[in-house]
Order: C-alpha cells, then structure tokens, then sequence
C-alpha cells in the first residue's frame, strides 16, 4: 500500500527470513506456541488478525497526510453515504491489526504463511482516495500469488469516472476535453484531464454508429447524422480486465466479494438527482452503464471450470421517494436491488435518506456502449 500502506505493505511480498529456526522448547520441558494444535493457533490469529473495519489497501498517501486529508475527516460529504472513510475507525480497528501483521510475519517462515492465509481471507481491503485500475493492479502484483489467492473481498471508494470527449467523425474516436479560452485559472476540465490519458471504447462494448428514434443502432441503415455520437463520454482503462482476470484465478476460496461505494446521487445507468438544475450541475450526478456492463462482460470473459466467481456489488444513497420512482428503470437496467436501509427523515422534504445496495442481474452480451451524457454541452461551457 501507499500511506499507511508504507507500514503495511511490508507483508505484501515475502520477507526474508533466518534459514535456521529456534529449537523446541519442548525438550526443556516447556510448551512453545508452535507446539499448541493448529486449531488453537488459528483461533488466536482470529481473534488478533481480524479488523472489523476494513483495512486500506491504497490511499495514495502516508498515513500522517491522510489523517489531514478530506477524506479521513469525512469532508467529502456532510452526510454519511458509502463512500464515507471514518479515520478514528481506521486507527482504533484495522492499523493496529495491519502493524501487528508486519511483526508476526518475522517471527518464523511457519507462522508467517499460517497467518497470511488468516489475514488475507477474512479481511476487507479498500482502496481510497484517486486510485485508478493501475493501483489495484500493482497492488495485486506486489502482495504476491499465493495472498492473491487468498483474498475474499475488496472495496473501491467510488467517484464519478473521468469523462472524455466522443467524436463524430471520426466516429467513436476520443479525445480529451476542450478547455476554455482566455482562462488564467485551471478549469475543472484541465483537471479533469489530468486523471489518465485517453482510452478508446472498450473492446467489449459495441460502437453505435447511428442514432434512431428509439436510441444508437449498429445498423448499416443510417437515419441520424452520426453526429448524434458526440459528447462526453466515461473513460474506462482496459487495466480493469487484467484485474479481473487475475482475480478470477482459482485460489483457497470460491468467490471473491468486489463493493463500489458510490457518493450520493450518483446512480449507475439512472439519473435521479440534480433535474432541474443548470446542466453544469446535473453533469456531476451523471453516470453510464458502461462501467457496470465491461466489468460483468469481462468477468464472463474470464470465468472457466475450477475459477473464482466474482461478485460484484453497488452501494449507493439516493432520497427514499426518487429511488421508489425510478425503481422501474433500474430493474429497466438490469438492476437487482438487495438491500435497502432508510434513515435520517427530512421533516422539510417529508422523505428518507435511503441506502441500498445492487448488483446486476444475469445478463448476457453483447453490450452496446451507452450514449452521451445528455449535459454534454456543459463541457463546452467555461
């Protein structure tokens, strides 16, 4: 990891250890802790080596910055949501559980690989912070096959995707997006494109290449001008594949447990928030299918006899009666939804403030990549 994981990444790859271990200490008559049943060690290493909370995996920064940072103290939003990271919760539960690990990883090359598998099975890892598809595959990298293999369940700290202008002509090309004329400041779509570099449409959607009445078709029958295809669009790095293929690998466990925690509002494939506000505001609450949809293409890609099954869930925030409204098109979408949770009831709005968690119905390809976001010309706005 890179924050506190400067700590904890000391147990991502093998450390090196004393080729001789110490002798018994049963000959002299006394009871070493290797000499105790496995069954015994492994429910003290449960009862040391298991957070409550999740543990980071990657934060992009050292632990003291990231005590500061707006993301430790909740600065995101006012409210809690899924995307929140509580840093007291972090320090109480999971870095003491992280450091503990790195030093019982010295001790000897037995209980080194007893606890790993303890470890790395029955705790959450999640990314936090601007991590892109490249961070989690490094860190996967670096901790090693056989803690890969290991791994239960991961969560990502969700923010909107970076977004990147479509084109008409060429059709389907991207590019970044313009910026302002005359501005002395960084705009926010300098900003923006500062994230990544651009991706092309990912392999495993197809490019419309006309619009109908009824959406984008792939037709050889064109009724629209293509220019019905440009504007902004969400950039996906293919990097996400290699995680999911690599995650897939068959290992100890069966299934591997991925949660995107999502900010308030923000919905993948329905808008519910921001109608009725200017178009640079409802940007921000605008999410595709696409994302959703590559990562399910990409993990029946990879699915074969004997390999992990990946889930994937969706937490999101969203009021109690815009969600019961749009309910219809998220099922519309492929949208199961698994949980939900009201809480905090708004006197003035006369609603709740509703969690709820989705994951996506059996769906089977190909996907066709989602149109433009519909607030596209706020990206030409300065």
């Amino acid at each position: 990891m890179s924050h506190p994981q400067q700590q904890s990444n000391k147990h991502c790859s093998k450390p090196a250890f004393r080729s001789q271990s110490r002798p018994s200490s049963s000959a002299h008559g006394r009871l070493s802790f290797m000499d105790l049943p496995l069954e015994i060690r492994k429910m003290v290493y449960s009862m040391a080596l298991i957070s409550p909370t999740p543990l980071i995996a990657w934060s992009g920064m050292p632990l003291p910055e990231l005590v500061k940072s707006p993301f430790a103290l909740n600065m995101i939003s006012v409210y809690e949501t899924p995307h929140s990271f509580y840093i007291d919760d972090y320090l109480k539960n999971a870095l003491p559980v992280e450091r503990l690990m790195v030093s019982l990883s010295l001790v000897s090359r037995n209980i080194s690989s007893e606890i790993a598998r303890v470890f790395w099975s029955y705790n959450t890892f999640r990314f936090i912070g601007e991590w892109i598809w490249d961070t989690v595959l490094e860190w996967l990298i670096r901790i090693g096959s056989v803690n890969r293999s290991y791994i239960t369940r991961l969560e990502f700290q969700m923010f909107q995707l970076q977004h990147v202008w479509q084109l008409s002509e060429p059709i389907g090309a991207r590019t970044q997006l313009a910026l302002p004329e005359a501005s002395t400041a960084q705009s926010w779509q300098e900003e923006e494109n500062r994230r990544e570099i651009v991706y092309p449409l990912s392999r495993h959607l197809i490019r419309p290449e006309s619009k109908t009445s009824t959406g984008f078709s792939t037709g050889d029958q064109f009724l629209d001008p293509p220019q019905g295809l440009s504007g902004a669009v969400e950039n996906i790095s293919p990097k996400m594949e290699v995680v999911m293929k690599m995650l897939a690998r068959a290992g100890k466990w069966t299934k591997v447990r991925l949660t995107m925690l999502l900010p308030s509002h923000l919905v993948p494939g329905v808008q519910m928030w921001g109608r009725g506000s200017s178009p640079s505001q409802q940007r921000k609450y605008w999410m595709s299918m696409d994302l959703p949809n590559v990562i399910e293409s990409c993990i029946a890609t990879h699915a074969v006899d004997g390999s992990k099954q990946i889930e994937v869930l969706w937490k999101c925030k969203e009021r109690g009666m815009s969600l019961q409204d749009n309910k219809h098109l998220l099922q519309e979408q492929g949208w199961e939804i698994i949980y939900t949770r009201h809480e905090d009831y708004c006197s003035f709005h006369r609603d709740w403030d509703t969690f709820f968690t989705m994951k996506r119905k059996e769906v089977h390809g190909p996907f066709i990549a989602s149109d433009p976001s519909p607030h596209s010309e706020a990206y030409l706005q300065e």
